[in-house]
């Protein structure tokens, strides 16, 4: 069922992606807008770190399979963050919602992240 918006009525299905469009676009924009950091800290996360690294300064880092000998599975970087979003959005429309309500258990952040790296899903 649509969600009722100020006005107490309906909104249709593209109003809610374009609301959630937008929302996307404020998070991204909140987390470009943070401080730059390039080492990690007791008080940081990873991802908090790689995020730093790769959406504020534009650096990506090389994914590999196991370990720093394993297969090369992609590459991690903003062009491909972007890339993962706006397939995420075109073929899995449930895990993009997810992600963008901040509603994602491990399954939505394994499709994004393969999305995001190899530009498909190739595992599961």
């Amino acid at each position: 069922m649509a969600k009722k918006n100020r006005n107490n009525t309906h909104n249709t299905p593209k109003q809610e992606a374009d609301s959630l469009h937008r929302k996307a676009k404020r998070l991204a924009k909140k987390h470009t807008e943070m401080e730059e950091q390039t080492e990690l800290t007791p008080e940081q996360s990873l991802s908090e770190m790689v995020s730093g690294n790769v959406l504020r300064q534009d650096r990506s880092f090389i994914i590999r399979e196991d370990d720093k000998n394993g297969e090369v599975l992609g590459e991690l970087s903003k062009a491909n963050i972007e890339r993962g979003i706006e397939i995420l959005e075109k073929d899995y429309p449930d895990y993009y919602s997810d992600v963008l309500t901040e509603d994602y258990d491990a399954e939505s952040a394994d499709i994004f992240f393969q999305l995001a790296v190899m530009g498909e899903v190739v595992y599961g």
